[in-house]
């Protein structure tokens, strides 16, 4: 068993899907019908998040201005992601930077990057 600070955990995703069948011709054995059904898996979660988890509670009317503003290093953060999407859209739709298209950042890097990588392990519904 895989201890609790390293597991990941699972995500459990669920969908419904609707199909509309109509019938031919119609009579009283054959009607047009609605298939509801639902679709679930769960997936192992990539990167371990547990940590993350804050279960302190404060009235809003109590935080100050300043904690819903985000921080100036956030908003460089944010500056660098924008700049990375101009570079993408310039290359992709504008032919005079088309050259550049191998000079740009096409992933933005993060801090899971590495764990990203790697394709989701999926558990079907039937293994749940």
């Amino acid at each position: 068993m895989i201890p609790y600070q390293t597991d990941p955990g699972y995500s459990l995703c669920w969908d419904n899907v609707q199909m509309e069948t109509k019938a031919k011709e119609q009579c009283r054995q054959r009607q047009n019908r609605m298939n509801l059904w639902a679709n679930s898996f769960a997936c192992l979660n990539r990167v371990n998040v547990m940590h993350l988890n804050d279960r302190r509670v404060v009235r809003a009317s109590l935080l100050p201005l300043s904690a819903f503003l985000p921080m100036p290093d956030v908003l460089e953060n944010i500056r660098n992601r924008m700049r990375i999407m101009v570079e993408r859209i310039l290359t992709t739709h504008l032919d005079a930077f088309k050259p550049l298209q191998d000079k740009i950042t096409w992933h933005i890097p993060h801090e899971y990057t590495a764990e990203m990588r790697h394709n989701s392990k999926l558990v079907t519904e039937n293994n749940i």
